[in-house]
């Protein structure tokens, strides 16, 4: 899993180590499955105050399917903080959807007690 992280402002960048260790910490999970990720802190209106910090997440799969998240907020580590929750759904459910695996339902309590014993199975050939 390669991670690319983009900023064109000195404010964010104390914010890039970090950004990369969350980003393998919340992927580890399908880190065999996810390619590439891009992440672009920006700064909508400059130095003025307000809620224009931006953080795009780009993520790419082995298979070549493509997830961009975009989240705005009043600081960067709230901006990407949201839209990496966003992004783990995302990729979660996509994998999900994408390996066809069927899910054997859940057994309930008395199931169990319905199931037959083994000595009636043995009896019954």
């Amino acid at each position: 899993m390669q991670i690319d992280v983009k900023t064109r402002t000195a404010a964010a960048s104390p914010l890039l180590p970090l950004t990369r260790e969350r980003l393998r910490f919340a992927l580890r999970r399908l880190a065999f499955w996810v390619q590439r990720i891009e992440v672009n802190l920006d700064d909508d209106n400059g130095p003025r105050n307000g809620r224009d910090k931006r953080c795009r997440l780009m993520l790419r799969t082995r298979q070549g399917h493509a997830l961009v998240l975009t989240e705005v907020a009043e600081d960067w580590r709230i901006a990407f903080e949201r839209a990496l929750a966003r992004l783990v759904r995302n990729v979660s459910s996509l994998h999900e959807r994408l390996t066809d695996s069927p899910r054997l339902p859940r057994m309930r309590r008395g199931d169990l007690l319905a199931l037959p014993s083994r000595s009636a199975v043995i009896d019954a050939h």
